[in-house]
């Protein structure tokens, strides 16, 4: 089945993901959101904990607007003049609109925060990458990281689908 557009995985995923976060919190992933995590794993290396993403591997296959030096370090992106709510519904939307995008999770957290996850897959090879949105409580940004599953090097590949994110975040 060919897909058209972004979509909300729903009802058949909930039980998956509410399986996943039981699990996850009894495994002692706890963080400063009175103890609520967004399903962060070692294994799928993707979720908030602390208000902060995992870390990038050391694979230049990774880049996270968190990660304040080295390859890994991009500029998170910035809705200034935009209220918080017209962000979330121009970002969703962005993201809809790809083809090779799903997304999987989408949480607002116990401190007000809001984490995105979600899944590109690559045309040719069909390799899935993680790309996370944070949004935090009291600033006017997204933090955003995308990251390769499997392989060393993505040949840019993450860099350059954040900078298109960014592109068509900014035109509206």
């Amino acid at each position: 089945m060919k897909r058209n557009k972004c979509t909300l995985k729903t009802v058949a995923s909930f039980g998956v993901l509410a399986l996943a976060f039981g699990l996850g919190s009894c495994a002692g992933a706890a963080s400063a959101n009175g103890g609520q995590s967004s399903g962060a794993t070692a294994m799928a290396r993707t979720g908030i904990v602390d208000g902060a993403f995992l870390p990038c591997p050391g694979s230049p296959n990774c880049v996270s607007s968190m990660d304040s030096s080295g390859s890994a370090a991009i500029t998170p992106l910035d809705y200034g003049a935009l209220s918080r709510e017209e962000a979330l519904l121009r970002l969703l939307a962005l993201l809809e609109a790809d083809a090779n995008c799903l997304i999987v999770a989408r949480e607002e957290l116990l401190d007000g925060s809001i984490y995105i996850h979600a899944e590109y897959r690559s045309k040719l090879f069909r390799f899935v990458d993680d790309v996370e949105f944070y949004f935090p409580p009291a600033l006017s940004l997204i933090h955003v990281k995308s990251a390769s599953r499997v392989g060393y090097s993505d040949m840019g590949v993450n860099r350059k689908r954040v900078e298109d994110i960014r592109a068509r975040f900014m035109q509206g």
